[in-house]
């Protein structure tokens, strides 16, 4: 529906009437060309992606390769579930640390004592 209200209008009005709307549609599109990307370079990389697997026609059983659109809604959709899981759980343990005196005291001590220098850059090798 947002596409057929928002689809005619030129990007340079649109991110001036309706910002928010352009942001959606430029991560959009960089995901279109994430998966264009993959889809062009499937099975090549270190490891295989979700990708690899829904772009391998053998492991489809028949059924066909999903378009670039439905590949690309996918993308999204596993980047803002993840986006929101990984917020969440910050959200939690930062809460659980902040309401827990002893906890909070024990994990500055740690880090103060791993990290002297805060404005020094630490590996993450030391921090752990």
């Amino acid at each position: 529906m947002l596409d057929i209200v928002t689809g005619w209008l030129p990007d340079r009005v649109l991110s001036r009437i309706l910002p928010q709307v352009m942001a959606i549609r430029n991560f959009e599109m960089v995901c279109a060309r994430r998966i264009q990307r993959l889809k062009f370079n499937s099975g090549h990389g270190a490891s295989p992606t979700i990708f690899d697997k829904l772009l391998n026609p053998h492991l489809n059983k028949g059924r066909p390769v999903p378009s670039q659109a439905h590949l690309t809604a996918e993308a999204i959709l596993m980047s803002l579930a993840g986006t929101d899981t990984t917020a969440n759980a910050l959200v939690v343990g930062t809460y659980g640390v902040l309401n827990n005196e002893a906890v909070l005291k024990k994990l500055t001590k740690e880090l103060r004592e791993a990290v002297p220098d805060p404005e020094d850059t630490t590996s993450m090798t030391t921090v752990k």
